[in-house]
């Protein structure tokens, strides 16, 4: 199968270490709460080869952006997680801060959901940007500065001196997130973590930076992981996706087979809130009823019942686990396809 992943049974991966850019197996995030531990991200499984995409999606508070920042090692102290993360070959989880810099923006790089945020206010864009290739290289400045000169003419910024002189406030949305991306991309790393990338940018910015993700990922043979909560993004870039719900994987497959049949009742939801046509008949958006479980929040069958039109009894009594649902595809509904 030609897949960006091979699923995760617990005590089993199908993919061989040689081929896997990135593996996360069992993989749990919580955090103290008054009221007892809040899991975040609950046994996330999955591996990724290289050069291939992996979408994960799901609404707000799901656990994709945890997952991600758990990759790069920049969740806060006070996280718990446990589990493996493993980047070709070499395990991530508990290493100490100095071993992670090394790979951090070399081996590994994340383009973050705000690019204003995310770029340091008080620094110039070419300050910023030759930090990251100096960490790592040993180039002097006037190497470096003409590394992210190239960088940012790659990406399709103009007049790039003038852009490596300014400051993040001057330049518009659509031109911070290119300079994210040229960031995350200055190394060459082997994996790219792309959160939102394309969060708060007009249709037309959006679609330019899915395509220069693509471009970017072709040239260089990256692996990436896209995040979004708008599955109609996905469909041209990411090889399989991954579903998430409270934490949990609830679907996983190939992009072509999830938007032709959707397995679990979740994936159908957001499928069918994608708009489509236009005119007065659009105007009104279908939504999914009701709230996800609030985080910390511990049900006895599957988190997504209360809200699921196939919800029976079995679905409030018993948790479904994620398993094989026909070829490649992997579902956790105990009534998949109904």
């Amino acid at each position: 199968m030609d897949c960006a992943t091979h699923w995760m049974n617990p005590g089993m991966i199908t993919e061989s270490r040689s081929s896997a850019c990135l593996e996360v197996n069992g993989l749990c995030i919580t955090y103290p709460g008054a009221g007892g531990p809040i899991e975040v991200v609950r046994d996330a499984r999955f591996s990724l080869a290289e050069a291939r995409c992996l979408g994960i999606v799901g609404e707000s508070g799901s656990g994709k952006s945890q997952s991600c920042l758990s990759v790069m090692g920049l969740l806060p102290r006070h996280a718990h997680v446990t589990g493996s993360i493993r980047f070709r070959g070499h395990e991530l989880l508990g290493n100490a801060a100095p071993r992670m810099q090394e790979f951090r923006g070399r081996d590994i790089a994340m383009i973050f959901q705000d690019s204003m945020s995310s770029l340091t206010p008080h620094l110039r864009v070419g300050t910023q940007l030759c930090e990251v290739l100096q960490r790592h290289f040993p180039l002097a400045r006037a190497e470096a500065q003409e590394r992210a000169a190239r960088m940012l003419e790659r990406v399709g910024i103009d007049q790039v001196g003038q852009r490596l002189r300014q400051f993040p406030h001057q330049l518009s949305g659509g031109m911070r997130q290119r300079v994210m991306i040229a960031m995350a991309c200055l190394c060459r790393p082997g994996l790219l973590l792309a959160d939102e990338p394309t969060t708060a940018l007009d249709a037309a910015v959006q679609a330019q930076v899915l395509d220069l993700l693509r471009s970017l990922r072709a040239e260089f043979g990256m692996a990436v992981v896209l995040v979004t909560h708008d599955l109609s993004l996905l469909l041209d870039m990411a090889d399989c996706i991954a579903v998430m719900y409270a934490g949990r994987i609830v679907e996983m497959a190939g992009a072509r087979e999830l938007y032709g049949q959707p397995a679990h009742p979740y994936t159908a939801g957001l499928l069918a809130c994608v708009p489509r046509g236009t005119g007065v008949a659009a105007a009104r958006f279908p939504t999914i009823p009701g709230q996800p479980p609030a985080p910390g929040a511990v049900l006895p069958g599957c988190e997504f019942a209360p809200r699921c039109p196939r919800a029976r009894a079995r679905c409030q009594q018993f948790r479904p686990v994620l398993m094989p649902c026909g070829e490649g595809r992997q579902v956790a509904c105990h009534f998949p396809h109904a």
